[in-house]
């Protein structure tokens, strides 16, 4: 990819660096969707995210939900327990791994996460209404490309870094 704007373009970097517009673009989202999920179903967003999880995937350890959905492990624990305190998930031990908790719709889970799924794709239809089918197929694209590049880029500078290749800070230039 070329970089725009030429001479000076570094004084448009907010306008034109496109990680931070995709940055700005997901907060917003993720905005409207917690305020809406909290206001129209009791959710916060990592309850919503777990959920989600379970939806898409069934029962799932709580460390492998809060994997799939980039959740740290409190964030995850805490949505979980919310979650199980409302009657809309179990938790069982593994029988494979006795540290692991499964976790899994309870029957009002599951009716509750069919209620909810119909509003998701109403928000999404919302979001990406003006935009036809190939564009929206062609986004969904470039956003898994994007998240392959990012976590690849993430592997191998911890892999740098776990084989002592840290790479040297660079200063921060002072005005003068």
């Amino acid at each position: 990819m070329k970089a725009e704007g030429g001479a000076g373009s570094e004084k448009d970097l907010l306008e034109t660096y496109i990680p931070y517009k995709l940055y700005i673009a997901a907060a917003a989202v993720a905005h409207l969707i917690a305020t809406t999920y909290a206001r129209e179903f009791d959710l916060t967003l990592p309850e919503w995210r777990v959920f989600a999880a379970l939806g898409t995937r069934g029962e799932l350890s709580q460390k492998s939900a809060a994997d799939l959905v980039l959740l740290d492990k409190m964030t995850a624990s805490r949505a979980c327990a919310r979650l199980l305190a409302n009657g809309l998930i179990s938790k069982r031990k593994d029988p494979v791994d006795a540290r692991a908790l499964l976790i899994r719709f309870t029957p009002k889970g599951r009716r509750f996460y069919d209620r909810l799924v119909p509003f998701a794709r109403e928000m999404e239809s919302k979001l990406f209404g003006q935009f036809d089918e190939g564009q929206v197929t062609k986004l969904d694209e470039m956003l898994t490309e994007v998240r392959r590049n990012a976590t690849n880029l993430m592997e191998e500078a911890e892999a740098a870094t776990t084989r002592g290749h840290k790479r040297e800070r660079r200063p921060i230039p002072h005005s003068r």
